[in-house]
C-alpha cells in the first residue's frame, strides 16, 4: 500500500484515500477522524484539521498524540475541555494544569 494512503472504514466499505483527500474530509467534518486509520489517527496536520472543524474530535487522536505535550499544550490553549480527551499523564502535567487556569474558552 503506498504510505500516502489510508482506509477508511465506514458502514462496512473500505475506501482508499490519500493524505490531501482525507485532509479535506476531516475540515468538512471533523468526527470523521473517526473512521481513519491508526496511520492518520497520529497524524498532527490531519488531526489538527479534524479538531478545528469538530473540537471534540482529539477523542479520535492516536494515544501518540494524546501524549504529546507540545501538540496538546497547542489544543488546551484554545479547547480546554479537551482536557478530557489527553493522557492520563499529562491530565497531571503542571504545565499542562497551568494552561487550563489561563483559558476561559469552553
Amino acid at each position: 500500500m503506498d504510505p500516502s494512503s489510508i482506509i477508511i472504514n465506514n458502514h462496512n466499505h473500505n475506501l482508499n484515500f490519500n493524505l490531501h483527500q482525507i485532509l479535506y474530509i476531516v475540515q468538512e467534518d471533523g468526527e470523521s477522524l473517526k473512521y481513519v486509520t491508526n496511520e492518520f489517527k497520529n497524524n498532527k496536520e490531519i488531526v489538527l484539521a479534524a479538531i478545528e472543524q469538530y473540537p471534540y474530535a482529539l477523542q479520535y487522536a492516536s494515544e501518540e498524540l494524546k501524549n504529546d505535550k507540545e501538540f496538546i499544550s497547542n489544543i488546551i490553549s484554545k479547547y480546554k475541555f479537551a482536557f478530557a480527551f489527553i493522557s492520563e499523564d499529562l491530565k497531571k502535567d503542571k504545565d499542562i494544569l497551568s494552561l487550563l487556569n489561563k483559558n476561559d474558552k469552553f
